[in-house]
């Protein structure tokens, strides 16, 4: 009789530690699934922002690159500095990219109003500033 207590107690005392041990991995588990989630949308997001980027400046020209870091956007081209459309381009590009992150369809990125946009030539030299 005593001898089945004991067992018992013992089978109680490990169900208790694997549900606890459960418990704190399924916890863990779902941390982790939303950082992953979190990464995720943060990837979408910058793709998403890339590709209207370069949709709306696809008629301006002069695109080398577009660089996405945190809450600033840089536009590298190819314009060298001296050129006499260089600053025009520069304007034309800061007009469009500020109308696009106002846009609808960017709205949902978070803090997307307070991108700053940088251009830069083919030197990386700023030519919008």
């Amino acid at each position: 009789m005593k001898k089945r207590l004991i067992l018992k107690i013992n089978g109680l005392f490990i169900m208790a530690i694997l549900i606890g041990t459960s418990l704190v991995f399924a916890g863990s588990n779902q941390e982790t699934s939303t950082f992953e989630d979190r990464k995720r949308l943060e990837v979408e997001d910058r793709r998403t922002l890339v590709i209207a980027l370069s949709d709306g400046l696809s008629n301006v020209g002069g695109i080398k690159n577009i660089t996405i870091q945190q809450e600033s956007i840089t536009i590298k081209t190819f314009l060298e500095i001296d050129e006499s459309i260089t600053s025009t381009l520069a304007a034309k590009m800061t007009k469009t990219l500020e109308s696009l992150l106002l846009s609808e369809d960017l709205k949902h990125i978070p803090n997307i109003s307070s991108y700053e946009v940088f251009i830069e030539d083919k030197d990386g030299n700023l030519i919008n500033r």
